[in-house]
């Protein structure tokens, strides 16, 4: 009996401390808004450029290290070979003319791999006009470069092309069949992605190629290039899929409450709280990756849902008592639903959670993601929503 007592007396100060929360939120919402409002400011200061006045690009990792067991043996392996003899990223650029072997084409080439070897982080390119040759001679080998000096003369052009296309290791190397496409391997220094994308060395190689390539036609491809492409691509996808789906959930607020204010309320809230997630990613230094990349749309998805549960009751609570005062409104909505959405809530933080027992790191990234947005929207519909009902009841809307 008395240790049944003791935690009933818990329970009950604990709902007091609760019930307290509540009171300042309904009481004195405006207070609220101040400290939500400074809390976001905080935690979106890292996406903004505040001398420009712009949001600053998200840190994108698209590798796929995550995705591999740091304890499996093939990830051991690849790292020990990437320490030992450095990376293996290489991106190709292609330049198709009507013919390589003119002085013209190989000055291109020339000039563009010269350029290309210069940015910080390359570690050198390869074309066929700086390639290796290696020959036997009488004194054992002999190496030296494939094109000592680009000729003028047609006659020794035409020498170098016979030469190249016969050679096994120029010919659909870096030369293709008809002559009439070039490449230039480009080999980077052992960068991360991070790395790889803060030195701007995609940009740059497709900068360089194009400015000298002249009318002649430009590729690029290999693992560095189509990461960068797939982060654009990912980043351009979220941008159009997040409206859409604000869109959607419009709809079926609008149909679900009919009202302007059950429309806007649980999407601002939401919204605020996928804020909040992108901040705290940005102060820890964290980019998204190939899994956490779909944290904010899923948080839309998910998050909306406590919001309702707090503006629905609002409506019950208003249509029961007309006579009700905005603050006691929003105290009476919070004292009724508080435990079911933290419940709901909770519930969906454990099932994240169970991401941090898997070996695969992006999947517990993703997992702590996702419970930091979980508690983030919390928060919002807990604060945030009934501030603003409270505000805009005391404007004189008092029939939802």
């Amino acid at each position: 009996g008395t240790a049944a007592s003791g935690r009933n007396g818990s329970e009950s100060r604990a709902s007091t401390r609760v019930k307290r929360i509540f009171r300042i939120v309904a009481q004195w919402p405006w207070l609220t808004l101040l400290a939500l409002l400074a809390l976001t400011a905080v935690a979106v200061h890292p996406l903004v450029d505040v001398e420009e006045l712009r949001l600053r690009p998200l840190d994108v990792d698209m590798s796929m290290d995550g995705l591999l067991p740091e304890d499996a043996e093939v990830r051991k392996f690849y790292d020990y070979a990437r320490r030992a003899f450095g990376s293996n990223e290489t991106m190709v650029v292609a330049i198709r003319t009507d013919d390589v072997f003119t002085h013209d084409s190989l000055e291109r080439i020339a000039r563009i791999t010269a350029e290309i070897e210069k940015l910080d982080g390359v570690h050198h390119a390869i074309a066929i006009t700086n390639a290796a040759n290696v020959r036997g001679s009488e004194d054992g080998i002999d190496i030296r470069k494939f094109v000592t000096e680009i000729p003028t003369d047609p006659g020794q052009l035409a020498e170098l092309r016979g030469q190249a296309l016969s050679n096994p290791i120029y010919a659909g190397n870096l030369i293709s069949a008809d002559a009439r496409t070039a490449a230039i391997v480009v080999q980077f220094l052992n960068l991360s992605d991070r790395e790889f994308i803060a030195k701007g060395l995609d940009a740059a190689v497709h900068r360089i190629a194009h400015d000298a390539a002249g009318d002649a036609q430009v590729w690029l491809t290999g693992g560095p290039h189509i990461r960068i492409a797939q982060a654009k691509y990912l980043e351009a996808n979220l941008l159009r899929m997040a409206p859409l789906i604000l869109l959607a959930l419009a709809i079926v607020l609008a149909i679900s409450f009919r009202t302007l204010r059950g429309v806007i309320l649980p999407l601002l809230s939401v919204s605020t709280a996928v804020l909040w997630t992108l901040g705290v990613l940005a102060w820890l230094g964290r980019p998204l990756t190939l899994v956490t990349f779909f944290v904010p749309v899923m948080l839309l998805i998910l998050g909306v849902a406590y919001s309702v549960h707090v503006v629905s009751e609002y409506y019950d609570t208003l249509r029961g008592d007309a006579k009700i005062s905005s603050r006691d409104a929003v105290e009476h909505t919070l004292s009724l639903v508080w435990l079911a959405v933290l419940l709901a809530g909770l519930t969906t933080v454990a099932g994240f959670l169970s991401n941090a027992v898997s070996p695969l790191a992006a999947l517990v990234e993703f997992g702590w993601t996702m419970v930091v947005g979980v508690l983030a929207t919390l928060i919002c519909a807990l604060t945030l929503t009934p501030a603003l009902c409270a505000l805009i009841l005391k404007q004189g809307m008092h029939k939802p």
